[in-house]
């Protein structure tokens, strides 16, 4: 144990290089419709009917304008921010930031949106649309459109007295080819399906790809490492099987069994060369992480939290940002306990950053607007003061800046094949330690001075007795040290 000690003092500073969640203000109301503008760490908000600025600094957070109606949209370019309104009737806004530079558009039907306008798919020089049951194909916006595809040259098409409700989907261009899918109600399995298709624009050169049953709809199409990524809302089935094409059919495949359940949203990140899939349930949201073949793709989280209140998940480089329930929550004292955590998206252990939940006197009712505002993480609490039934809503606004928390910090240890970890790190009360049952544990404080020792024999040990700090984990019979913080 000595020897291992000469590792402390190289370590022993590194746990003070992170941060901690700082409160910037407290607000009058539930903020909503987070928005990065500007090129600094400028955050605009709405609240209820109040456009709302804030640069990280409590004396620089304040009103901009009460526009007297509910904002329901908040959208922004490189230029302006873009203000919708709902009233007896909408209202559009431009605005620079400032109560002055913000200014009512007389006309909604001609409000400039930033640029949202629906994908071109152009391949070998001709557009490809849509249009009622036919695929249809142009040159130029002055040519007549053709018809390339319709709904009689698939046999999916049945004519009768059934509608069975044909219609195309595009998926987008890949390399050399156009992907598209045919959708229809299937009279003999009753079941809605999709049929994957790739074309290099002759009628004649069109390959079938992938049947999808049941296949109601697609939830979200992506572009990942050169091929297509996709996710299909299987309707009837409640959940979402993932599937992957280069555009060929043996280059479709299906990446997943069927994920989630009574589905309601679906996310994709791209972080770090992988793809994060977040699956957004009535229960919680379920996190997937595929490299794009099927033997690398797996679930590997779950947050349970109800869609009606989102939090939002955000990455900075290959670290995922997200609010969670701790370990210390306790559902029989009806507060919940909840943190700020991170995860490197390569080793999917999570850390908890800290516990939003300070006062125990406090009715925590929510988390929300977790907003990457070029590097600086924005979010917003909320807290009953008067108990369960009180109205007395205390929303409070918080920033999480750089240096944010290191593998350094987190799992510091004398061999970088060992199987030991400790978890969560930092820690508030108890700590897990990985594959060290029936073992002697050892924690000893900066200094060398053994304060905690006993036989792991539970899923955790109580360290709630012990102050704030940096300590350090010896397992009986193991080489290894390993640097934990107890905040």
């Amino acid at each position: 144990m000595k020897e291992n000690l000469l590792f402390v003092a190289m370590f022993l500073l590194s746990g003070l290089l992170m941060s901690q969640p700082q409160l910037v203000s407290d607000l009058p109301d539930r903020p909503s419709h987070f928005t990065p503008f500007g090129e600094d760490e400028e955050l605009y908000f709405a609240i209820k009917d109040q456009l709302w600025h804030s640069n990280g600094n409590p004396s620089n957070t304040h009103m901009v304008i009460d526009l007297n109606e509910i904002i329901t949209s908040i959208l922004t370019d490189n230029e302006n921010i873009y203000i919708v309104t709902q009233g007896p009737s909408s209202k559009y806004y431009i605005s620079d930031g400032t109560a002055a530079g913000t200014v009512l558009q007389p006309n909604g039907d001609d409000f400039p949106f930033p640029p949202s306008e629906d994908p071109q798919y152009v391949l070998n020089g001709f557009t490809y649309y849509i249009s009622g049951d036919s695929l249809l194909r142009t040159s130029s916006p002055e040519a007549t459109p053709e018809v390339f595809l319709k709904d009689d040259d698939f046999a999916d098409n049945v004519d009768g007295m059934w509608d069975n409700n044909f219609a195309f989907v595009i998926l987008g261009v890949l390399d050399d080819k156009l992907i598209f899918a045919t959708s229809f109600y299937e009279t003999a399995t009753g079941y809605d399906v999709l049929k994957v298709y790739s074309t290099n624009g002759s009628a004649d050169d069109t390959t079938f790809l992938q049947r999808i049953n049941p296949g109601h709809r697609f939830s979200l199409i992506e572009y990942y490492k050169g091929k297509m990524l996709f996710i299909v809302d299987n309707h009837l089935a409640l959940n979402y099987p993932v599937y992957i094409t280069d555009g060929t059919a043996e280059g479709t495949i299906e990446l997943t069994e069927p994920i989630g359940r009574d589905p309601h949203k679906v996310e994709f990140k791209e972080v770090d060369g992988e793809a994060v899939l977040i699956i957004e349930t009535q229960s919680g949201r379920y996190f997937w992480q595929t490299d794009g073949t099927p033997e690398n793709t797996f679930h590997f989280l779950f947050i349970e939290s109800y869609y009606s209140e989102y939090r939002g998940v955000e990455n900075i480089g290959s670290t995922l940002f997200y609010i969670d329930k701790t370990d210390e929550d306790d559902p029989s004292d009806l507060i919940s306990d909840y943190g700020l955590f991170q995860m490197n998206i390569h080793d999917n252990v999570p850390f908890q950053v800290n516990k939003l939940t300070a006062d125990p006197t406090d009715r925590y009712v929510g988390t929300y607007n977790l907003t990457n505002v070029n590097g600086v993480l924005y979010f917003a609490t909320g807290y009953l003061n008067a108990g369960f039934f009180s109205k007395d809503l205390t929303p409070q606004l918080w920033k999480y800046s750089p240096p944010f928390l290191t593998e350094v910090v987190t799992s510091v240890i004398e061999k970088p094949d060992t199987e030991m970890a400790a978890y969560p790190n930092p820690f508030y009360d108890k700590l897990q330690v990985k594959n060290c049952d029936g073992k002697s544990i050892t924690l000893t404080n900066a200094l060398g001075t053994i304060v905690h020792q006993e036989k792991y024999i539970s899923e955790s040990v109580n360290l709630s007795h012990l102050p704030g700090g940096i300590y350090f984990v010896y397992v009986e019979g193991l080489e290894e040290i390993m640097k934990v913080v107890k905040k």
